[in-house]
């Protein structure tokens, strides 16, 4: 999975006019995964706040 600096860094570079060939090339992901990327609405980094199924909600943090 994508950190989240990778993920701004390519739709930053996007942005800047650079061809997915062109990011695929600068970065050294695959160019159906940076065309994925770009063509995603978020970025689908999991929630501090989600509840993981199966762990006791006695550990799980409370805000």
């Amino acid at each position: 999975m994508l950190e989240i600096e990778e993920y701004i860094m390519i739709r930053e570079l996007h942005a800047q006019g650079f061809s997915i060939t062109d990011i695929s090339d600068k970065t050294g992901y695959d160019r159906k995964t940076v065309k994925k990327i770009l063509n995603s609405e978020t970025h689908s980094a999991p929630n501090e706040k989600t509840i993981l199924p199966g762990l006791d909600p006695s550990l799980q943090r409370q805000d």
